[in-house]
């Protein structure tokens, strides 16, 4: 049955938060009044067309918003309507048929060989442990970094030299074993804490932050805890590493997402491949 759009709209948004994180919900209300603030004359969910739609997306785009951000709203509308569909609230979602704007691929960058040596240099002079121990964990597990930033000693298996970690510390719910080296074993053993980095950064973004100053201490122009995990993924490929098994360690059910985090080779590194062919 029809109903305000507003009434529906903060029920839409209380489910959310109920559901969701609070960044999410936080979204979701965001998008959701941008899109409403349009068509403030029509109150009847069912009132709306996939022309509505169209028509917000091209308005969205004429003042100057990025396509995937108009994507990313557009999403939302078709979730609030799924939703009233799902309460017997309309009959037929209006944003269903609604086609994605192109966007342009965002470049992809991983840290090479050299960088990576001169950022663990860099952090084994003048870095604390807990520096030390952000670049090793992150380049040589490929965590992400919500699950580093909940790293436990009890997740470590010392005997067997490997981090053990329970599903519900993984993005995929999935338990998640990862070998672990001697250098980071031995920096693990030294922290006196349960949680790993305790009183270092509280949070993922806390996190990803520190990553980002060290890089920038480096002079290494990535950034991102999601530049540290592509890293761990090209330089295993590159060197050789069956595809699945690097689809294993990142903690990937499916191979074609793993194959989303190999950088593309640059001319040198082609021309290095091909010089290694049978001759």
């Amino acid at each position: 049955m029809p109903g305000e759009v507003k009434t529906l709209q903060a029920k839409y948004e209380q489910y959310i938060s109920l559901t969701a994180s609070r960044q999410t919900a936080i979204r979701y209300a965001k998008a959701l009044e941008q899109f409403f603030s349009r068509f403030r004359d029509m109150t009847d969910p069912s009132e709306f067309t996939r022309v509505d739609i169209e028509d917000y997306k091209i308005l969205r785009l004429r003042s100057g918003v990025n396509p995937r951000t108009v994507n990313y709203e557009v999403q939302i509308v078709r979730a609030f309507w799924n939703w009233m569909m799902q309460c017997d609230l309309v009959k037929w979602n209006p944003a269903s048929t609604v086609k994605r704007l192109k966007t342009k691929e965002p470049e992809r960058k991983s840290l090479t060989l050299d960088q990576q040596e001169h950022l663990y240099e860099s952090t084994a002079t003048s870095g604390s442990i807990h520096d030390r121990l952000l670049v090793g964990l992150s380049l040589a597990t490929g965590l992400r970094a919500a699950t580093l930033a909940q790293l436990c000693r009890s997740d470590i298996d010392f005997i067997e030299r490997r981090l053990v970690i329970p599903a519900e510390k993984m993005k995929a719910a999935r338990h998640h074993e990862v070998p672990l080296r001697p250098e980071e074993l031995t920096l693990l053993s030294q922290i006196p804490t349960e949680r790993i980095f305790e009183g270092y950064a509280k949070n993922a973004a806390a996190l990803s932050y520190k990553w980002n100053k060290l890089c920038k201490r480096a002079q290494i122009p990535v950034r991102g805890l999601r530049g540290a995990r592509r890293s761990f993924a090209t330089t295993l490929l590159r060197s050789g590493v069956d595809l699945r098994m690097v689809a294993d360690l990142l903690g990937h059910a499916n191979i074609a997402t793993t194959s989303r985090y190999l950088t593309a080779a640059d001319a040198n590194e082609v021309r290095t491949a091909i010089g290694k062919l049978p001759k």
